[in-house]
Formats: structure tokens, C-alpha cells, sequence
């Protein structure tokens, strides 16, 4: 049998959890809950964040590879449009210019930068020339004020009648967007050289820059600046 100070034990080690004991027991755990919920939150919101600049950086990357093959092989020759008036080997518009036109149908004054360029593909070696031309213009939305930067390509270079085109939309996110010249026959590379549209003159020319200078604005990444050399310089 049993003694009284044996039963009080046992029955002292078979007793459960109080409601107090529980309620404890649950706010600790609700507690490491909302604690691992929140850091977990926190890391794929930064994950989201680091795709997103991510994205954002391939896609500027991509829009600088595209003007700088463009500007590599651009040649120093003049052109005639489809109504047959003689241009410039490039033609860079006088200060920031807006295309509002629709993104189908561009215009010869939309463009902020156009001349021709060589070193055409042609995996099929079909029998044509291997300059095209190539136009930068930009548009905007019509709900913000985001602009989006297109490459427009079109040969053949002094065909008569609608040439072939063919549109590209390289960059969105673009608050502003400029390019300078810098002249062959510059001396240093001060700001006061640089020259804020090309030609200089009225005059029609061959002649190309030594370098252009690209300015892009982003509404995410800032504003970032580049100079492209062109073969000319060289010489």
C-alpha cells in the first residue's frame, strides 16, 4: 500500500500543462511565427528587388550593345531619302526632341539620331548591299511620363519609293535622353568641344564625329553617360 507522500508524488508528476502554461506555450509560438513569416516575407521581397534591377540593368546593357554596334560601324558616306534628297552621313538633331508619334509610323523628324551603317549579316548570302540605315527615336506613354527608346533599321540606303523597315523597341523607363558630337579635329575633350547636334552647319557632309556621347536618364537607375568612339577617329 501505497504511502500519502508516494501518491502526492505521483499524482504531482502526472499533472498537465495550466491554462496559463498554454496560453504562454501559445504566444511563444505565435510570437516565432510572425518571426519567421516576416523574415521570410522580407526575403523574397528582397529577391523580387534584385530580379527586378537586374532586369533593369540587362535591359540598359542591351540598349548600350545596340548603339554601340550601330556607332562602330558607321560609314562615312552620304544617302538619299525615298523622295530622293541628298543627306548627311548622320544627322544628329539640335538639343532634346520628343517623337509623339505613334510607335508604328515614325516620321524623318522623330529621329534624334540617324546615319547608315555597314557590316550588314547575311547568312543567306543573298546578292545586296551591306549598309542599312538606322534611326534612335523615342516615345512616350500616354498615361505617364516614361519614355521608351526604339531602333528603326531600313535599307535599302538610296532606294526610291518605301523602303523596308524594321522596328525595335530597346529600352522603356527613359525620363530624358540626349547625344553630343565630338569633332574630328578636336583638340581636347573639354565640354566646350562638344558639339550638341551634327552636322554643325547647314551644309550637307560625309564626315562623322570622332565620338558621340550618349546620355540616358532612367526612372530607376539614374542617369548614365557613354562615349562611342567611331573608326574615324583613327584615321
Amino acid at each position: 500500500m501505497l504511502s500519502k507522500t508516494s501518491a502526492s508524488k505521483i499524482s504531482a508528476s502526472q499533472r498537465g500543462f495550466t491554462l496559463i502554461e498554454m496560453l504562454i506555450a501559445l504566444a511563444i509560438g505565435a510570437t516565432v511565427s510572425v518571426m519567421s513569416y516576416q523574415s521570410l516575407d522580407s526575403a523574397i521581397r528582397a529577391d523580387k528587388k534584385i530580379s527586378k534591377v537586374t532586369e533593369q540593368v540587362d535591359e540598359i546593357d542591351r540598349a548600350w550593345q545596340n548603339i554601340s554596334s550601330d556607332l562602330l560601324f558607321a560609314v562615312e558616306r552620304k544617302w538619299k531619302d525615298s523622295g530622293g534628297e541628298s543627306k548627311s552621313a548622320m544627322i544628329g538633331v539640335f538639343g532634346d526632341r520628343l517623337s509623339q508619334s505613334d510607335v508604328l509610323i515614325a516620321s524623318e523628324g522623330d529621329y534624334l539620331l540617324q546615319f547608315i551603317r555597314g557590316n550588314r549579316s547575311n547568312l543567306l548570302n543573298q546578292q545586296r548591299s551591306n549598309l542599312f540605315l538606322v534611326g534612335y527615336r523615342l516615345t512616350q506613354d500616354a498615361d505617364t511620363d516614361a519614355k521608351s527608346l526604339w531602333r528603326d533599321s531600313w535599307s535599302p540606303v538610296d532606294g526610291s519609293g518605301d523602303p523596308v523597315m524594321r522596328q525595335r523597341r530597346i529600352l522603356d523607363g527613359i525620363k530624358e535622353m540626349s547625344f553630343r558630337y565630338l569633332p574630328v579635329s578636336f583638340e581636347s575633350i573639354e565640354n566646350s568641344t562638344w558639339l550638341t547636334g551634327w552636322p554643325a552647319g547647314s551644309k550637307l557632309t560625309q564626315s562623322l564625329p570622332a565620338a558621340v556621347e550618349v546620355s540616358i536618364e532612367t526612372f530607376s537607375m539614374g542617369k548614365i553617360v557613354r562615349h562611342f568612339a567611331l573608326s574615324v577617329a583613327g584615321k
